[in-house]
């Protein structure tokens, strides 16, 4: 993105084989960071990036996935992390009783390596954005708009909808991006849900 300023390609172009002077290299990322008008991110932010990093890694199979829960949960502990951990309990868990347990319920490698596999995806595609939307909770839909994207007008402004999406009330699912699919005519359904109704909840989950 910015390897036309200087600082950035004096970085880009260190070589890591190189003895660098820890110190120099401190001043220069510095530098390129006031250059190009960022801050430097918080141990926090960090330790997110990285856990989430670890966790990506785990959405296909690889030989290493043991080592990874195992980073991930370690990490988890390390930071304090609860949510985190208790997300990583279970399968560290299963994988603790892999190797080093009675192994009760008979996993080989390649089972624990699916359910790993399984239980990565399965927390990525459930995990919650932290993104929020308060200026939008509470106010009425005025109008649906179908005809190119999915648009909910609101009393002040709207949602324009570019993804998989569901609404729901307290008990479960009513109507998603499927059903209209395989049937346009479900869109008056949409516009007899929400038109007239205020926006109680919007959750973001992020793929």
């Amino acid at each position: 993105m910015h390897f036309d300023v200087l600082e950035i390609k004096k970085l880009a172009s260190m070589d890591k084989r190189e003895k660098l002077n820890l110190f120099e290299v401190e001043k220069m990322f510095d530098d390129a960071m006031k250059i190009i008008q960022w801050e430097e991110p918080s141990k926090e932010q960090c330790v997110e990036y990285h856990i989430k990093y670890l966790h990506s890694q785990l959405l296909l199979p690889v030989e290493n996935a043991m080592l990874l829960v195992k980073e991930i949960y370690d990490c988890t502990i390390e930071h304090d992390l609860l949510e985190g951990q208790m997300n990583w309990q279970e399968i560290s868990d299963a994988i603790d009783n892999f190797q080093y347990g009675d192994n009760y319920y008979g996993y080989t490698l390649d089972k624990i390596n699916k359910k790993i596999v399984a239980h990565a995806r399965n927390l990525w595609h459930t995990k919650i954005s932290d993104i929020k939307f308060k200026e939008l909770i509470g106010q009425k839909v005025t109008a649906i708009d179908s005809e190119v994207h999915f648009i909910i007008q609101l009393e002040k402004g709207a949602i324009v909808i570019e993804c998989p999406w569901r609404i729901r009330n307290t008990g479960g699912i009513l109507l998603g991006e499927t059903d209209i699919q395989s049937n346009q005519s479900e869109w008056k359904s949409v516009k007899e849900l929400l038109v007239g109704k205020k926006v109680e909840d919007i959750r973001l989950v992020p793929f």
